[in-house]
């Protein structure tokens, strides 16, 4: 992954306005609303801010490794790849809200992609 890409999209400030706004969005949305119930959403958006500054320039070996453990008690509890297919999307809509270039977006959306395979298997 381009390590350029976390200072393209405007460092910590951009990561964490996308963060809020993003799972603002997530919450609301019916489909996915329903793997938030007994989660402590602050410590969500922390997570997916450590996602979103690793994701624009991390490790990404050691990445698949941990993504792969904190995600297996949602897959326990039936999280399926549509609704990973809707976060990503939520996560598209959210960052071009945002203005952040479609290049970004693309990019961004990639390299989440990248993780699928061991969030929803």
């Amino acid at each position: 992954m381009d390590s350029g890409l976390f200072k393209r999209l405007g460092e910590e400030v951009a990561v964490e306005a996308a963060t809020n706004l993003f799972y603002d969005k997530v919450i609301a949305e019916p489909e996915l609303a329903q793997f938030f119930e007994n989660i402590d959403v602050a410590k969500q958006r922390v997570k997916l801010r450590t996602f979103l500054t690793i994701a624009t320039g991390g490790s990404h070996e050691e990445n698949l490794q941990i993504m792969e453990k904190v995600h297996k008690p949602l897959r326990d509890n039936g999280l399926k790849p549509k609704h990973f297919d809707k976060w990503v999307h939520l996560l598209e809509e959210t960052l071009l809200e945002l203005n952040v270039p479609e290049e970004l977006v693309e990019d961004v959306t990639e390299y989440t992609n990248s993780f699928r395979r061991v969030i929803v298997g």
